[in-house]
């Protein structure tokens, strides 16, 4: 599991104003992140940034007594707010949203770990030393099932049915993005990935014919021992109905029924599509992510597509464009992922990040009267961004919060990244906070 998202990050606080429900608070913003620090915070202070759902080492943790136990702390008469599980969580404080946790650079010192480290720097460990890793709750395993299973999918080939790539953090990657890039924002859903392809895989002999084979291969002949064939699977986890060992989270193999259903017989040699699985389990009353039903009806689900990618035989893959994704996505007769057009200003989701940028800067309240953009724009990209995307209902399903956005930058290997709304992670932090594990995690 990559915790690519969880790095910490040496910051320097550049913003701050003071909390209005609390005299000893003050708010800041990193990474778009609102972000609650002490009154003896100032601008220029040079900090450790830990971004939400991340776990905080148990050493750092101690070293600077900031459990809530205090027989776990170094100094045990100071009592700090961190549970024994080190979660930086989605709160409120005071009636403000705290989305991340910073606190000075000398709490590195205590550790004694090696410097200097410099402004922007990340990293999950220092000096050997585990600092901000993802938080996964303990599964429960059905003990009917085996979930520690790991046996390898044995026709499988390297490279020819590839993870998704991680998705990485919008507002922490705005300095990324060029003023030219062609840019799709879509909606967030809050589902289970999954992945179907029409892939190479490797034939299956019996020990006879594989031995016959060698004869032919040493007389000269030419032998195939590849084929095309389809694979299913989550984002990480290969399904294999030849392995017996293997869950599939509830009592069927959701990912294979759904990728046989709408798939199968109708890829491309080569081609593999990335989309998202929402609704119902089918055939249940259960819900593939608690909560979101988006729209579904009971025992129902729905596939939404976001990527396609055609690969070769030597393992090398090429991405569909925004626009050939929908086209091929209405061929197989399938939905593609909703593009992000929620407000009548906007009259196309692909645009220049340039564009983006102005348009937004033109709509954000209480910006300032200058009709030029000025060095702090990234301000109102991400205010603007919060405000028309993020914190609103979910437009397929009002009954629920909308999970955020995903910002792709167009090209032969496209980029794409991602925003949540505050009101998915205090729910998602809830969940957490109940030790329930979603599907997404248990198959990670």
């Amino acid at each position: 599991m990559s915790d690519i998202n969880y790095k910490c990050t040496i910051v320097k606080i550049d913003n701050l104003i003071k909390h209005p429900n609390a005299d000893k608070l003050q708010i800041t913003q990193i990474f778009g992140n609102t972000v609650i620090v002490g009154l003896d915070t100032k601008i220029g202070d040079l900090g450790i940034f830990f971004p939400l759902e991340a776990k905080i080492g148990a050493e750092f943790l101690k070293a600077n007594s900031l459990y809530r136990d205090k027989t776990l702390n170094k100094d045990e008469s100071h009592a700090g707010f961190f549970e024994s599980n080190g979660r930086v969580r989605a709160m409120k404080l005071r009636g403000i949203p705290s989305m991340g946790y910073w606190c000075e650079l000398e709490y590195l010192e205590r550790l004694n770990l090696p410097w200097p480290v410099q402004e922007g720097e990340s990293f999950n460990e220092l000096g050997g030393i585990a600092l901000s890793t993802k938080y996964v709750p303990k599964v429960k395993i059905n003990p009917n099932t085996n979930m520690q299973s790991r046996k390898k999918h044995d026709r499988f080939i390297k490279n020819q049915f590839k993870e998704h790539f991680e998705t990485e953090h919008l507002f922490k990657n705005l300095s990324r993005i060029k003023p030219e890039d062609q840019l799709v924002i879509t909606w967030k859903l809050h589902g289970t990935s999954f992945r179907a392809g029409n892939v190479l895989v490797k034939k299956q002999f019996s020990w006879l014919s594989r031995f016959c084979l060698n004869i032919l291969q040493i007389i000269g002949v030419p032998v195939q021992y590849t084929e095309y064939a389809y694979l299913y699977g989550t984002r990480k986890v290969i399904k294999d109905v030849n392995n017996k060992e293997q869950s599939h989270w509830y009592d069927s193999d959701l990912w294979t029924s759904v990728g046989k259903s709408n798939f199968e017989g109708k890829l491309h040699q080569g081609e593999v599509v990335y989309g998202e699985i929402v609704g119902y389990v089918p055939g249940s009353r259960a819900m593939i992510q608690k909560g979101f039903s988006y729209g579904c009806k009971e025992g129902q689900c729905e596939v939404y597509i976001y990527r396609i990618t055609n690969t070769n035989s030597g393992g090398v893959s090429i991405d569909l464009s925004w626009q050939a994704v929908k086209d091929r996505a209405n061929e197989l007769g399938i939905k593609y992922v909703p593009e992000a057009d929620p407000n009548v200003f906007f009259q196309t989701s692909t645009w220049k990040f340039e564009d983006l940028e102005n348009t937004l800067y033109t709509h954000v309240e209480g910006r300032v009267e200058s009709p030029t953009k000025n060095s702090h724009i990234n301000e109102y990209t991400v205010a603007g961004i919060k405000k028309f995307w993020l914190e609103t209902d979910c437009h397929l399903d009002s009954s629920h919060p909308e999970e955020g956005i995903c910002i792709r930058v167009e090209g032969l290997n496209p980029t794409i990244f991602k925003a949540k709304s505050f009101r998915f992670l205090e729910y998602e932090t809830k969940q957490l906070d109940s030790e329930e594990v979603d599907m997404e995690s248990s198959q990670s």
